[in-house]
């Protein structure tokens, strides 16, 4: 009998030592599994970090975006403005030597009586 309960025994232990083996296998493989895992949750959190500073980029490129387009409003504005200006600077010079050739040629006129005058004058 004991040597039968050291054959079980022994049987047991083989038993036991090849589940052993096998959890260990099997520990091993998901201790990889898991070393995996953690690996791709880092580049996950990586590429979300990664995200992140891209939409941050985006958001300062569409705030750049908007100034610019404000800017440009403002530089139409400025150039309606001048271009109402200049309108008005050139009706007031239209209206200047409108008003410098009537008084010119009034003055001709003028000059002109005086010449006849003056050669009345000398004929008499």
């Amino acid at each position: 009998m004991t040597s039968e309960r050291v054959k079980t025994t022994s049987e047991r232990l083989k038993t036991t030592s090849e589940r052993v083996k096998m959890t260990s296998e099997r520990v091993k493989t998901t201790s990889e599994r898991v070393k995996m895992t953690s690996e791709r949750v880092n580049d996950l959190r990586k590429s979300q970090d990664d995200l992140r500073k891209t939409q941050d980029d985006l958001r300062k490129s569409q705030d750049d975006l908007r100034k610019s387009q404000d800017d440009l409003r403002k530089s139409q504005d400025d150039l309606e403005d001048a271009q109402n200006d200049l309108k008005k600077t050139q009706k007031w010079i239209s209206f200047r030597v409108l008003m410098l050739k009537k008084k010119v040629n009034s003055w001709i006129e003028s000059v002109s009586l005086y010449e006849e005058r003056i050669k009345q004058f000398l004929l008499q």
